[in-house]
This record gives C-alpha cells, sequence and structure tokens, in this order.
C-alpha cells in the first residue's frame, strides 16, 4: 500500500489485476487495471496486469508496481497512464524509489537473486547478486553476501536500500 499527498490510499490484492485506491473520504474504486489479466499499457481501466505486487511512490505522486507474471515494471501517473518504466527476462518481486527517482528491483531467475539499480534515464546497475535461499542470509561485500527469501524492500530519504527476509531479518544495503 502506499498513499498519496492527498490521503489517497492505493493497494494491490490477490485474484484483482489492478490497482484499487481508497479516497480520503473512504469510497474504494479501481484505479488502473481491473479483473481480466493480460498486459496493456493505457489508461485506467484500459490497462492490464497480470499478478501486480508491491507499490511505491515517487516525489511527483506517480505510482510504480511491479507487475509480476509480465516481469515489468508499470508507471502510473496521477491521472491513471499506466506505461512500462522497466523490463526483465527475470520474474520482478520486490521494488522500491528513492528520492532521486532510482528504481531498486529485486530480480529472480532459478536459484539467483540480484538487487538492481535502474535510474531514471534506464540506465541499470546490480548492486549484489547472489544465490536464492531459505534460511537467513550472511552478511558481506557485494556478491559475497548471501540473501534468505526475500519479502519486501525499503528505500529510506538517505536513499539507504533495506531488504526483509522470511527468517525475520533486516539487511541493510551500503552502496558505494
Amino acid at each position: 500500500m502506499v498513499a498519496d499527498a492527498a490521503d489517497n490510499i492505493y493497494f494491490t490484492q490477490y485474484y484483482f489485476y489492478g490497482i484499487r485506491k481508497v479516497s480520503s473520504s473512504g469510497d474504494v474504486g479501481t484505479f488502473a487495471g481491473g479483473t481480466t489479466e493480460g498486459f496493456a499499457d493505457g489508461t485506467g481501466i484500459a490497462a492490464r496486469f497480470s499478478q501486480p505486487g508491491g507499490l511505491s511512490k515517487d516525489l511527483q505522486g506517480n505510482l510504480y508496481v511491479v507487475d509480476g507474471r509480465n516481469n515489468r515494471i508499470r508507471k502510473i501517473t496521477p491521472g491513471g497512464v499506466v506505461s512500462t518504466k522497466f523490463q526483465s527476462e527475470n520474474h520482478l518481486d520486490f521494488m522500491s524509489i528513492d528520492a532521486l527517482g532510482n528504481l531498486f528491483i529485486v530480480e529472480e531467475n532459478l536459484n539467483k537473486t540480484a538487487i538492481i539499480k535502474v535510474s531514471p534515464t534506464g540506465s541499470i546497475t546490480k548492486i549484489c547478486h547472489t544465490t536464492f535461499g531459505s534460511g537467513p542470509g550472511v552478511d558481506g561485500a557485494g556478491n559475497t553476501a548471501t540473501f534468505g527469501t526475500i519479502t519486501g524492500m525499503a528505500v529510506n530519504a538517505a536513499g539507504e536500500v533495506y531488504v526483509s527476509e522470511l527468517s525475520g531479518m533486516i539487511r541493510k544495503i551500503k552502496q558505494n
């Protein structure tokens, strides 16, 4: 879930292929996408998603959503216009955005997990990549660190990236 400056709340839900909105007055409606699964950029309910997940919001009020089965990060303007911001060959799980507009994304492929940074211009930096595990991860520099099952991600105001694991650990990723 994320909230905007007008106290509207946006969220995704299981078995619904879109983004829901609860207005500050308590009205619930569909902001983008809907009951039909698929892929389409568009405005409002004309857009299509497949397994929408984590949401983040930038300083301009745009929403970003992980479109899981489509392996994309989608941008939704305050007016409801949906476009593709990033596409991958790998499965995308979690995402967060910093104050500079950099997207931090958890990307998975078989037994590998990577955390990548996508700049506003589209350049991609691999922050770290590791084998995927079920237990707690192990701290280390770059590719020597390992992660357990990642369950969430956040970036604070200082641009520090935090990742939560199923084991209950919260890990801080220091960037050079």
